[in-house]
């Protein structure tokens, strides 16, 4: 069963390992653009056993047998084909992640968290400079409140109104500061809340 577009190798320990429901005669056959790869075996009665794996995977995504060399080898390329879509998809959604997390935004921009068990508690921040390629330096601001109810009521930050030291936080779409999700502000009032 040969496949122009497609490396064949000898076999290694890790294949062996992989391959561990064959006794004898396999051929492993490795895809050229992705980490897809597929060991072969024909049975003395003609058939084609085909099982397949990616990645670093020791358990095969599918182990199958087929009569002839033509459904063997389609099984073959559409793992192949597959596997090589799969991972070109998680390459773009790791670039697109990775291209976000390294657009650190504009000094001057405020950041909030929101937390809290039985009361909503609202901290503001804002970035005050940059460290290295993915740090952004951060200190917290004042804030004023106005009540709209008992122990409820709106927050919004006073922008450099600074009440703490510079601290570095390393930016990834987001920030955690003393273990808390902070979130660039959309600019709105916040609701708190207090507990008696």
């Amino acid at each position: 069963m040969e496949q122009p577009s497609k490396r064949h190798h000898t076999m290694t320990t890790d294949d062996k390992r992989r391959a561990y429901n064959f006794l004898s005669g396999f051929r492993k056959i490795e895809a050229l653009n992705s980490t897809a790869v597929v060991y072969t075996r024909e049975m003395d009665n003609g058939d084609i056993h085909v099982m397949g794996f990616h990645g670093k995977r020791r358990k095969y995504d599918f182990f199958f047998r087929y009569p002839t060399q033509e459904k063997a080898l389609a099984k073959v390329n559409s793992h192949f084909e597959n596997v090589e879509a799969s991972e070109a998809a998680k390459k773009t959604r790791r670039q697109e992640k990775s291209k976000i997390a390294h657009e650190r935004p504009a000094i001057g921009t405020v950041l909030y968290t929101c937390w809290g068990y039985d009361q909503t508690n609202i901290d503001w921040y804002q970035i005050t400079g940059y460290k290295g390629k993915t740090m952004v330096i951060v200190r917290e601001i004042a804030e004023v409140r106005k009540a709209t109810h008992d122990m409820q009521g709106n927050t919004a930050p006073i922008m450099d109104d600074f009440i703490s030291e510079p601290r570095a936080y390393k930016w990834q779409g987001y920030c955690r500061i003393d273990r808390q999700h902070a979130s660039v502000w959309d600019g709105g009032v916040k609701r708190f809340s207090t507990y008696a």
